[in-house]
């Protein structure tokens, strides 16, 4: 590990960036649904 690190070129955000041909929303699901969505993904 190095004692300084130099981040004047360093930017804030996330490493990658979010396409611009979607958007983040927030949902609300009932417990089953989002369970049965689960399930899924772990087939």
């Amino acid at each position: 590990m190095k004692r300084e690190y130099n981040f004047a070129n360093a930017k804030r955000g996330p490493m990658l960036s979010i396409p611009k041909a979607k958007t983040r929303i927030t949902i609300r699901l009932d417990d089953d649904v989002l369970e049965w969505f689960r399930q899924q993904v772990n087939l």
